[in-house]
């Protein structure tokens, strides 16, 4: 077994029995895809909601954002042999990090990341089974691509699985 680390703006896939793993979910958020009867999982790891919104020099890299990182991933998957009508998916992170600041703006990075992921699997009708979003922790995750389950870390709250 192989753990597969994905970085910040980067995605991933793994077959059992290899893992992903993601760090450092503040108001980033992890795009889960896993496809039950292959036990092919994937990973985006998006740091901003949209292309559209983002400044002209950074808009080249289409793994940063949620809505091309999604459909990448999805794309990756099907590549790899899910089946589309299999996949599911799961969403961790969206963290308000700093809530003492944000009172100040309405910028809400985390929750616009968690509803554009929200709605590029809507419009790929992805269902999502799961999700750990919100809050004001950092998480890490780790999936296992035999079983599907996800595990959450954080550091307040310790471990669970989604």
């Amino acid at each position: 077994m192989v753990t597969i680390r994905v970085g910040i703006s980067q995605l991933s896939v793994a077959k059992s029995p290899d893992n992903l793993e993601t760090q450092a979910l503040g108001s980033c958020v992890a795009v889960v895809l896993y496809d039950p009867h292959v036990r092919l999982g994937g990973l985006a790891h998006v740091m901003l909601p949209n292309q559209e919104s983002a400044k002209e020099s950074s808009r080249g890299d289409l793994t940063k954002f949620a809505n091309t990182a999604t459909q990448a991933l999805f794309s990756l998957m099907l590549e790899n042999g899910a089946r589309r009508s299999a996949l599911e998916a799961k969403l961790v992170g969206g963290a308000n990090m700093f809530p003492d600041i944000s009172k100040l703006n309405t910028v809400h990075i985390g929750r616009r990341n968690t509803e554009a992921a929200k709605a590029k699997l809507a419009q790929l009708k992805i269902p999502v089974v799961a999700e750990d979003t919100g809050g004001s922790l950092g998480r890490s995750i780790v999936l296992d691509t035999s079983t599907g389950l996800l595990l959450v870390r954080t550091i307040r709250f310790g471990e669970k699985v989604i």
